[in-house]
């Protein structure tokens, strides 16, 4: 990301101007530089930092300390890094509107320092070399030892962003499955998209992006998933046709869909752009490869001796397996009877 320090130095106050923004806290008006309007992804992260933060402080409160970590490991690469940093990459490209660019900015700056005093604990050297890096304001603590850990904010907490940001995440992964599962391609990046490699061997129509139709009967999802149709396809370097209650009859010919809670994501054109014939010879052959493992583990398992003389974990481990293969190969004959009604 192309970010200038001298930017950070900006949004010293912004803390004081968000707090102000929602009106909350005792900052004057002249000491707020500009009112700050947060999109969606700064409401639902700043959110789940405060819902991480309590969970946190319950779980080293009680001494669980594992329970803390794995919630901060849980936050740290899913919630910041999988997609609030993959979303806001728009708003922090030197291009983007300067008032979307400050709250982005301003947003993860808060959300980093604030991640890295919780993380203290846990990783003290680590958390102490990043965070001795992060643009400070004049006459901060000087190390991170000093500083005070972190409480939750009730102010910062919004339910409805992160229930429009569930939605958003339900269809953008419902369109990735779909992608992965095919070996599908993206194509003709959009604006603002972030760079990176594109896979598979398809396209969508006349060689541009590869184009979803979603079906939700509750017209608040609706609502939601076409407010914030742009984002869906930067995540996705896919275009969102559509999203409607009902499919017209006849419409779904040639499509693949994905289910996902709430609503039903469509492949448009699937019937063009997957070799049917090909694609079911690779997912005949991938089950039998699954069913032939499957069986040896069963066999196995079945064997008392090797149950009474094996480590407990060990046949716990195999009985993992089991299930999991079970679910793929569930999966795969799911997707032979899709590709076959194409053949």
């Amino acid at each position: 990301m192309n970010v200038d320090e001298s930017e950070f130095e900006q949004l010293q106050g912004f803390r004081e101007a968000l707090l102000h923004s929602r009106g909350v806290g005792d900052s004057e008006p002249q000491a707020v530089s500009a009112p700050i309007e947060l999109g969606l992804p700064d409401r639902y992260i700043l959110s789940r930092l405060q819902a991480v933060t309590e969970e946190v402080d319950t779980a080293f409160t009680a001494s669980r300390f594992s329970d803390g970590a794995q919630a901060l490991y849980r936050f740290f690469w899913t919630e910041l890094c999988d997609w609030y940093i993959e979303l806001c990459k728009p708003q922090l490209a030197p291009s983007a509107d300067p008032q979307k660019r400050r709250a982005a900015l301003g947003t993860l700056a808060v959300v980093l320092e604030t991640t890295l005093r919780l993380l203290h604990p846990i990783i003290p050297f680590i958390s102490e070399e990043l965070w001795l890096k992060l643009p400070r304001p004049w006459g901060s603590p000087q190390s991170i030892m000093i500083t005070l850990y972190p409480t939750a904010d009730a102010v910062l907490l919004d339910a409805e962003a992160e229930r429009q940001m569930a939605l958003l995440q339900e269809a953008v992964g419902a369109m990735r499955t779909i992608k992965s599962t095919y070996n599908l391609k993206a194509q003709a990046k959009a604006e603002g998209e972030p760079e990176g490699p594109s896979e598979g061997r398809s396209e969508g129509p006349a060689g541009g992006r590869l184009q979803f139709l979603i079906k939700a009967l509750d017209p608040a999802v609706r609502q939601v998933l076409l407010a914030q149709r742009s984002l869906i396809e930067m995540l996705t370097r896919a275009e969102l046709v559509d999203v409607v209650e009902e499919v017209a009859g006849g419409a779904t010919k040639g499509t693949i869909a994905q289910v996902a809670p709430g609503l039903v994501v469509l492949l448009l054109h699937a019937d063009t752009l997957i070799d049917a014939p090909a694609e079911l010879g690779r997912l005949q052959k991938e089950a039998a490869k699954v069913d032939k493992e499957l069986q040896t583990l069963r066999g196995r398992l079945q064997n008392a001796d090797f149950v009474a003389r094996a480590k407990p974990e060990i046949v716990d481990q195999n009985r993992a397996r089991v299930l999991e293969l079970e679910q793929r190969l569930s999966e795969l004959v799911q997707h032979q009877q899709t590709i076959a009604t194409m053949v």
